[in-house]
């Protein structure tokens, strides 16, 4: 998927397949007085149970299994103020 391309239901169905075996089902959680402030009903999925507790572990190994081999031949490289490059590493030692 290019950048500015619409996200299609086939999009997410194929990150999925991608990278499925190296994430957590995460819980859903809600919050009763924060949906009292609010007026809504709010649903906050909860990534900070990803190994490492890392937020963006889903959107790193997608972005890592869908370079081509050529690609990745070339080797990954992160820049973040977090544990990002956890991922990184886990990738490597996977």
């Amino acid at each position: 998927m290019e950048g500015g391309d619409a996200v299609t239901l086939h999009n997410v169905q194929e990150a999925h397949e991608r990278i499925k075996k190296y994430i957590h089902c995460t819980q859903v959680m809600t919050s009763a007085s924060l949906d009292a402030m609010t007026g809504a009903k709010l649903f906050f999925k909860c990534e900070n149970f990803q190994h490492a507790g890392v937020f963006k572990a889903r959107g790193a190994f997608n972005a890592v299994f869908s370079l081509s081999e050529e690609e990745a031949s070339h080797g990954v490289v992160t820049s973040s103020s977090g544990t990002a490059y956890i991922l990184i590493f886990m990738f490597n030692s996977a």
